[in-house]
């Protein structure tokens, strides 16, 4: 993959790299229609050369007025997912999903402190669960019901993140803000 590098207009003679991505991915994809259901999972690892990050900087070299700043650092992820449809009556769908995904910096720097090793703030597991029904209207078309929930676990802090504004301090452990 690939993403144009260029210029953060709101820091001066700001430039940055362009984004690469290398990616490899094996998968299963499978389907049991005597039992109408269909199965995807695949295993993959990926890595980023200059990922474009931007992160708020509260503290502006002791100037108290924030700034954004963009960065590219280096990252590789590794990770898990699966789906599984079902379709156990004509017009009804249902559907459940899971990822688990393990992202570290590979080589980046915030604040003068060196990132490599710690966790880029993307959770460790995401999970979908999804029904629907479909009813047929004669000639007039169809109506579909859908039911669908989502979930995420807490993000994957770094010790710098909390100068970011995205995570609170409570009872003296670092957690993701909701």
């Amino acid at each position: 993959g690939y993403k144009a590098g260029g210029y953060n207009a709101l820091e001066i003679n700001s430039y940055f790299d362009n984004e690469e991505v290398w990616n490899g991915e094996l998968g299963l994809k499978m389907a049991v229609p005597e039992y109408k259901l269909a199965f995807n999972t695949s295993a993959y690892y990926m890595v980023y050369k200059d990922r474009q990050s931007i992160t708020l900087d509260l503290n502006s070299q002791g100037s108290g007025v924030p700034r954004y700043l963009v960065s590219s650092d280096d990252t590789q992820a590794w990770g898990v997912d699966a789906d599984l449809h079902w379709q156990p009556l004509q017009g009804l769908d249902l559907m459940l999903g899971m990822a688990y995904i393990n992202a570290t910096y590979k080589d980046g720097e915030s604040n003068g402190r060196d990132l490599s090793g710690d966790a880029t703030g993307e959770p460790y597991l995401s999970a979908t669960a999804s029904g629907s029904y479909t009813w047929l209207l004669d000639a007039n078309g169809t109506l579909r019901l859908s039911l669908m929930h989502g979930y995420r676990g807490e993000n994957r802090c770094n010790a710098d993140s909390a100068t970011q504004g995205t995570h609170v301090q409570r009872e003296g452990i670092l957690q993701a803000a909701r």
